[in-house]
């Protein structure tokens, strides 16, 4: 069954081309958004941009993560519980190092700021898309 939020959602979005989300923003976020948005675009605008350079950032980055089945197996194993934000993704062979995987976290740490936020991306979504 279909909510009838979501069912108008959808209608909108066959008409002009765009989904409706509500979201919750920290006062952190909503700040650097603000700072930002285009006068003429407004704030739907800066959050649809920089998702879309987010996401063209990964797309471009994981196909550089060259990892065998074993080594995603060891990461995952490594990195169960982190919390993927700003300040862990970039120290990741911390976690794999003190797992005891040290040609592993080696590699990790080798990887360019984007392909450890690829590597995030695709830890965080599980074993399907490795």
């Amino acid at each position: 069954m279909v909510s009838r939020t979501a069912a108008a959602n959808e209608a909108r979005r066959r008409k002009d081309g765009f989904g409706r989300y509500q979201i919750n923003l920290s006062d952190r976020l909503e700040a650097r958004i603000k700072e930002r948005e285009a006068p003429k675009h407004g704030r739907s605008a800066e959050i649809e941009r920089s998702l879309n350079r987010y996401y063209d950032l990964i797309d471009r980055a994981a196909p550089r993560l060259d990892f065998s089945e074993s080594d995603w197996t060891a990461l995952r194993t490594a990195l169960h519980g982190i919390v993927y934000d700003a300040t862990s993704i970039p120290n990741l062979w911390m976690s794999v190092a003190d797992a005891g995987e040290s040609e592993l976290a080696d590699r990790v740490r080798a990887l360019e700021l984007a392909e450890l936020y690829a590597l995030a991306e695709r830890l965080e979504r599980g074993p399907k898309e490795q």
